[in-house]
């Protein structure tokens, strides 16, 4: 629950994990010489798996040198209940608004941001790439808080609420339920 109380702004600077993403290019080329080893897959759809994995390199490649780049998130600020503010590393400052469901677990962070500009940034963060640990901490709950009151205020369950049972059925209320 959000405090009544005023609580002071959080920036937390925002850099690129160089560890994170030297394993995700150690995988792209693990996945590379997996499909050199005879498969029992044609020829043309080893070329083709070859070419998918080349290609997410060469995109996740361009998403590291954009998020360095003067268009990058140089500092991620909270100003208070659904108020995010993107500090580019150019100096611009983007109002931006959190998207649904963030996943925030202890070590790794990931929120998405619709930002001001028509953009949509995405923001990986890890303990080697933000600020200490108090800090990191307080961005965790604001971001846990924003996300449970998106949950809270979002439109219920059409016929009524929804409950999810064992095995994955759905009942939407007392003696009804849908599988």
């Amino acid at each position: 629950m959000w405090s009544g109380g005023f609580e002071r702004p959080l920036a937390a600077p925002v850099e690129p994990d160089p560890v994170l993403d030297r394993g995700v290019a150690a995988l792209h080329l693990l996945a590379w010489a997996a499909l050199l080893h005879p498969l029992a897959l044609p020829a043309w759809a080893r070329a083709g798996l070859a070419l998918a994995v080349g290609l997410s390199l060469l995109s996740r490649r361009r998403a590291r040198r954009r998020a360095a780049g003067p268009g990058g998130v140089a500092v991620l600020e909270w100003r208070g209940p659904g108020a995010w503010v993107l500090v580019l590393r150019d100096g611009r400052r983007l109002r931006a608004r959190l998207r649904p469901r963030p996943f925030v677990g202890p070590a790794l962070v990931i929120a998405a941001f619709d930002c001001a500009d028509g953009r949509r940034r995405r923001l990986l963060l890890t303990p080697r790439t933000t600020p200490p640990e108090p800090v990191l901490r307080r961005l965790r709950v604001h971001l846990r808080q924003e996300a449970l009151a998106e949950t809270a205020a979002a439109p219920p369950w059409p016929g009524g609420t929804r409950t999810v049972l064992r095995g994955g059925r759905e009942s939407s209320g007392p003696g009804k339920s849908r599988v």
